[in-house]
């Protein structure tokens, strides 16, 4: 059975594979992504998807958490797409970056820290897209996230997702 961009088989490899630790402050809610890799690039596996979510009793804080918590979860869940699920992440790859080139201005990435790499910026991408495509719930969680880049580049990774996913 399908559920949007997952199946039962997808869901079975995330069970059990998704750690939630809460931490008191009002940091920077983060996520990772944890997977082993034989030399060569065979034999991937994915060992968890962690989210480190703070405590904090902030009124913008505790308004957004759970908006908070489900970007960080769609960043971490993009990576595993990006590894697992998705054939033609290389040219996703390949729309900034050619021989380890930077193809792309600052302004044809969603956030900053999509600038970082390729696979980071499929995960803000996808995560981005998400945010406008569930807009209507009321998913804007950080300014970065928010709003539409304009540039041609940008578009082109709009196009990518709604292509691999659907619109």
């Amino acid at each position: 059975m399908e559920h949007g961009f997952l199946n039962d088989q997808d869901i079975a490899v995330l069970d059990g594979k998704i750690e939630i630790s809460y931490v008191h402050g009002c940091g920077i809610t983060r996520g990772s992504y944890h997977m082993t890799q034989k030399a060569g690039g065979a034999d991937k596996k994915l060992t968890a998807i962690k989210l480190n979510i703070n405590l904090c009793s902030t009124t913008s804080y505790v308004y957004n958490f759970e908006n908070y918590v489900r970007q960080i979860f769609m960043h971490e869940l993009a990576h595993y797409l990006y590894f697992f699920k998705d054939s033609s992440a290389s040219g996703f790859g390949n729309i900034c970056r050619k021989n380890g080139e930077s193809l792309c201005q600052s302004e044809d990435f969603v956030s900053t820290y999509a600038q970082k790499s390729k696979e980071e910026d499929y995960a803000e991408s996808f995560t981005h897209r998400y945010v406008q495509h569930y807009a209507d719930r009321v998913f804007i969680v950080s300014p970065e996230h928010g709003s539409a880049n304009t540039s041609l580049k940008s578009e082109v990774k709009r196009r990518y997702f709604d292509q691999a996913y659907g619109s």
